[in-house]
């Protein structure tokens, strides 16, 4: 009996001992156990989720899916087309204003006509620009003037030009002179035309410009500083003298009898023609260029004795004599 107790006893302190072995007790692996159930609950809810999500999506089984479209950006288009638009029109008036302050501007002068009689004498004297005569009525002097501004801002009548005339002597005088409100800032120069009978006297200067003399017979005296002279058509009378410092003189025309011409430059050509029959008495010379006659007349005894003197200077450039 003591025995069998005995037994018992041991057995169930065996069994006691091998449960014990099954448990793990350790607190550092029971921590882990405790972090780890609830990845269980994690990948349950993610399981839970993905079946939600095929549910859903078999309601859209055989259609087609379109990606989703990105937010328009219309607004920021419009005010990049309204800021160029603007700038085009912010251009477009500095393009008018900038017409408008620095461009040409042209002032015409009141015309003045004047009566005259036979063989007048025209005066006319210029700053910057050009002169212009050239023949219509045997009676009448016509005497027009343009303004030309190519400065800063437009500054009409900043030069004045002046005509009167002296009906004791039979001359019209045209003076052309800046004012007081002309400044450096404006580049002015005015064109000046003379209307005048085919039988005419001519005085002219021009400090900047072209003088240009067609179809009339008179004496004349006309001096340009820098640019050139044109004589075409005309005769020329009595004493008269043709002068240029930086420029060309082309004259086309003939020359009378008991005259003495001088035709003087300082830099440029002296282009002359005259018609073939043409006689005078030749005195020309060059420093720096060459001489051309085709009348072969120079120095000639015989021409002498027609009382035509005909004098050529010129310092650089050359001088042409041709027949017409």
């Amino acid at each position: 009996m003591n025995q069998q107790s005995e037994f018992e006893r041991r057995e169930q302190a065996a069994n006691i001992a091998d449960t014990s072995y099954m448990m793990n007790n350790d607190p550092r692996e029971q921590r882990q156990a405790q972090e780890r159930e609830p990845l269980q609950d994690t990948e349950a809810y993610q399981a839970g989720y993905a079946a939600a999500m095929r549910q859903r999506m078999e309601g859209y089984e055989g259609q087609k899916i379109y990606p989703q479209s990105q937010r328009r950006r219309r607004p920021r288009r419009l005010w990049i087309a309204a800021s160029i638009i603007l700038l085009l029109l912010v251009l477009g008036g500095a393009f008018n204003f900038a017409t408008n302050v620095t461009g040409n501007h042209a002032t015409l002068y009141p015309t003045r006509t004047f009566t005259v009689g036979a063989m007048p004498k025209i005066i006319v004297n210029a700053q910057v620009g050009s002169i212009r005569f050239h023949t219509g009525a045997s009676d009448t002097v016509t005497v027009t003037a343009t303004e030309k501004d190519s400065g800063l801002f437009n500054q009409s009548h900043a030069v004045n030009v002046e005509s009167t005339q002296d009906s004791n002597s039979n001359t019209i005088t045209v003076n052309e002179q800046k004012t007081s409100g002309s400044d450096f800032m404006h580049n002015k120069n005015v064109d000046i035309d003379v209307t005048l009978p085919a039988n005419s006297n001519i005085q002219s200067s021009l400090n900047l410009g072209n003088i240009t003399i067609n179809g009339v017979s008179g004496t004349m005296d006309v001096k340009d500083n820098t640019g050139k002279v044109e004589i075409e058509d005309s005769t020329l009378t009595g004493t008269s003298s043709i002068r240029e410092n930086i420029g060309d003189i082309t004259f086309q025309g003939s020359i009378t009898n008991d005259g003495d011409y001088t035709f003087e430059d300082n830099t440029g050509a002296i282009n002359l023609t005259f018609p073939a029959d043409q006689i005078f008495a030749l005195d020309s010379k060059t420093n720096i260029g060459k001489v051309s006659n085709e009348f072969n007349s120079n120095d000639n005894p015989a021409n002498t004795e027609s009382h035509i003197h005909l004098h050529l200077k010129n310092n650089i450039g050359a001088i042409n004599i041709n027949k017409q």
